[in-house]
């Protein structure tokens, strides 16, 4: 086993916001502003036992439990995502560090 497939077996099954997004919009041939829709009010409607824990991925930690302020930043892009029908300016380019 190389050092790629050792590094994706130490991040298990993380996948990034952006990723699920666009994941989902693809399966369900919908628009991603529709899949951030979905996904927020899923979120939303849920108690807060069920509500998803968000994570996120470092180059160097790996998966880490993500910090308050690395959750309200989830939170907003996922509202502006659910608003706009788009991503903020500069999400879209960032790394599978965005938490989730």
């Amino acid at each position: 086993m190389g050092i790629k497939e050792l590094l994706a077996e130490r991040d298990g099954d993380f996948i990034s916001l952006r990723a699920l997004i666009q994941q989902l919009g693809a399966e369900e041939h919908v628009s991603i502003q529709d899949a951030a829709t979905f996904l927020l009010r899923c979120i939303e409607d849920a108690d807060e036992s069920e509500r998803p824990l968000w994570h996120h991925k470092s180059r160097i930690a790996g998966v880490e439990i993500a910090t308050s302020g690395e959750q309200i930043r989830a939170r907003r892009a996922l509202l502006h995502l659910a608003t706009e029908g788009k991503f903020e300016l500069g999400l879209a380019e960032m790394d599978d560090d965005v938490p989730f």
